[in-house]
């Protein structure tokens, strides 16, 4: 009987280099004619992949349905860069892929977008870019504070970015930021006419502040300290004594 054939060993399929694909969110300062500027990047070990195909969409719907948004091209430094121009109002998403090639595997990110109107004459508005599940995103007036819900899978990094107008807050030492009622650090960068906060954490369900202080606009009364209101109070007693006493020494001296 002939023998039979040996079994093939199958060749193993390497497994290619996983590069970083990642972008952030630089959105205009008011509702006027609103949009977003998408810049992010390809990497791989700290170096860029160029002439790479990002492919961009957004969704409306939580993911349910997605839309093409653009189609960009990283350039020798690995970064790339498009204009978005969304709604507005409304929880929104982004996700940026790459197919990949025969020396790296695909990559893709996904991030969450929202706005809060500022509610002044000028119209500002606030963005917030995460990484997280974003909700209840609201700017409260009475205490110039900015809040907002995030969440994410337990065992996992969040990471947030905030677009502020720097008409709201030009000293951006007044601000403070908050998670869980406890203060965190955050990192801020001047982009334009905006500033961008971004902080991380760990991911299970927070609630963020972000305190701006006291705002350009708000206009204060003057306030004179006790011991200044008491010296002039003295000083115009002294005053309408001495008037008395002339006057009732001209008096005298016509009797």
């Amino acid at each position: 009987m002939p023998s039979p054939s040996p079994t093939a060993t199958p060749t193993p399929t390497p497994t290619l280099p996983s590069p970083n694909l990642s972008f952030y969110c630089v959105s205009s300062t008011t509702t006027s004619e609103f949009n977003v500027q998408i810049q992010g990047s390809l990497t791989y070990n700290g170096v860029g992949l160029s002439g790479a195909g990002i492919q961009l969409y957004d969704t409306v719907t939580g993911g349910a349905t997605w839309q093409d948004l653009t189609y960009a091209i990283t350039g020798d430094d690995g970064n790339f860069s498009c204009q978005w121009n969304p709604s507005v109002s409304g929880n929104l998403a982004i996700e940026a892929t790459w197919p990949g090639d025969i020396n790296f595997s695909n990559a893709s990110a996904i991030y969450n977008f929202a706005v809060a109107p500022f509610n002044d004459q000028n119209q500002n508005v606030f963005s917030v870019t995460s990484n997280s599940t974003l909700t209840s995103l609201m700017f409260d007036s009475s205490t110039n504070e900015l809040r907002f819900n995030v969440s994410g899978p337990s065992g996992t990094t969040g990471f947030t970015e905030v677009c502020i107008p720097q008409s709201l807050i030009p000293n951006i030492s007044n601000l403070n930021v908050t998670l869980d009622s406890t203060t965190i650090n955050y990192n801020s960068v001047s982009a334009s006419n905006v500033w961008l906060i971004t902080f991380t954490y760990h991911h299970s369900s927070h609630t963020v502040v972000i305190a701006l202080g006291a705002t350009p606009t708000t206009s204060t009364v003057p306030e004179f300290p006790s011991l200044v209101i008491l010296t002039l109070f003295a000083i115009a007693t002294l005053c309408i004594a001495a008037l008395l006493r002339n006057k009732n020494r001209k008096y005298n001296a016509c009797l």
